[in-house]
């Protein structure tokens, strides 16, 4: 099913419930939605046109249960990162002299001073990881997003396919999307 969005793009993959899809949001045998395509078409008609959004898609913060099920399904216990926003200083030299990635343990005040962190490791992915470089508004919360990217992500959460967590920056309302997926 291809749905073109308000500014003529076209929005595909995965918003057809009747399409296959992979398992997007971490859970095994997520049920597809049995929503027909006119009521697809309703919910686009209602996000566009009379500003409706789902209700499952807001900021409510994460508890240490769901810290604890992210960290848990990355099965890892240290993770790469940097205490700055420049990339390259998360990267140090080991006594050989070798570029190896600078790691800190999970949970530890070191990683929690982290600006960065890198989820995903080449040998084990078990999140994707999509950058929404869009301003949105200050404050930080899922509602501060851009609204043509909110409204896209209402209708991706409408058909339980929206992501596990959405990151907003607090300064500028870009924003971080992360699905769980199965490791590969």
């Amino acid at each position: 099913m291809t749905i073109p969005d308000q500014t003529g793009l076209v929005v595909r993959q995965g918003l057809d419930p009747n399409e296959p899809l992979n398992n997007l949001r971490g859970t095994l045998h997520t049920p597809h939605s049995p929503m027909s395509a006119a009521t697809w078409d309703a919910a686009r008609l209602i996000t566009d046109t009379l500003g409706g959004h789902s209700t499952l898609l807001g900021s409510f913060g994460a508890s240490d249960t769901d810290r604890q099920h992210l960290l848990g399904h990355l099965g890892r216990k240290t993770l790469q990162g940097t205490a700055t926003r420049e990339f390259k200083t998360a990267w140090r030299k080991d006594k050989h002299g070798k570029t190896v990635p600078k790691l800190y343990r999970v949970e530890t005040p070191a990683m929690r001073r982290c600006q960065y962190v890198v989820l995903a490791h080449k040998q084990r992915a078990a999140v994707v990881v999509i950058d929404i470089d869009q301003r949105g508004h200050s404050g930080g919360h899922v509602e501060d997003i851009r609204p043509e990217v909110y409204n896209k992500l209402s209708l991706l959460a409408a058909g339980n396919i929206g992501p596990a967590w959405i990151g907003v920056n607090p300064i500028n309302g870009k924003c971080q999307l992360i699905w769980l997926i199965d490791p590969v």
